[in-house]
């Protein structure tokens, strides 16, 4: 009987030891709590994907525009359409936010000789159009022009971008290429604006600052990424 109490007496602290050594494993290291792990996961930069090849070649083959060398150009949002015999025969651009193409707002007269890159006969109110015409502007209020051509860019809502310039992150591998990270001033959301040498860019981009306003043209076309990514056609300050 004593020698089977020394045998159970034994097992016991054997197994106490063993039961010690395993709780003591980790001293001298820190516990990682499910907690933490997050946070230190939050704390890593997370990178923006590459440049969608397409997207240059889809506004490219959106932006099939008329242009007259050496004329005249103003842009703005319809906002008043007339017509004649059934036919268009005038309507109003105001200027978009952010755009500066001279007064506030213009009359725009079509004659025979006035060519257009869309149907006359689906005009809208608030889209976007480019008119280039031959005789100066006169400085007032609202003036009055005969256009050359006129070219629809689409619904002025899809197609400006105004947003607070945060980073530019330029292409190695490509010169003249890049992508901008802007912030929108009407919502707060992130976009990404890829550019390359066939966008007209009206500024230097090694000038900008964080917290800088740009205005962004481009074709409506976009990823359905986060954020957003779309290619510029044009970038320009934001005009106040």
């Amino acid at each position: 009987m004593k020698k089977i109490t020394s045998v159970l007496l034994g097992l016991l602290l054997i197994g106490s030891l063993a039961a010690c050594n395993l709780s003591g494993s980790n001293n001298g290291k820190e516990s990682t709590s499910p907690e933490q792990s997050v946070s230190s996961e939050e704390n890593i930069p997370i990178p923006l994907p590459e440049e969608p090849s397409e997207l240059e070649e889809t506004a490219a083959s959106e932006q099939e525009r008329l242009v007259v060398m050496d004329a005249a150009m103003y842009r703005g949002m319809v906002d008043d359409i007339r017509q004649q015999d059934g036919q268009l025969h005038s309507f109003r651009l105001t200027q978009a936010q952010g755009t500066s193409f001279g007064p506030a707002s213009v009359t725009v007269k079509t004659d025979e000789n006035t060519r257009m890159s869309f149907d006359a006969g689906l005009l809208q109110q608030g889209d976007y159009i480019e008119v280039f015409y031959g005789r100066p502007l006169e400085q007032s209020a609202e003036t009055e022009i005969t256009a050359l051509t006129l070219n629809h860019l689409g619904k002025a809502e899809n197609v400006l971008f105004s947003g607070t310039f945060v980073v530019l992150t330029k292409d190695e591998k490509k010169e003249g290429s890049g992508r901008l990270l802007l912030t929108s001033l009407n919502t707060n959301d992130e976009w990404v604006f890829h550019y390359s040498e066939e966008t007209q860019i009206y500024l230097n981009l090694d000038d900008l600052i964080a917290g800088d306003s740009l205005s962004i043209l481009f074709s409506g076309a976009s990823t359905r990424s986060i954020p957003p990514q779309a290619f510029a056609l044009e970038i320009r300050r934001f005009a106040e």
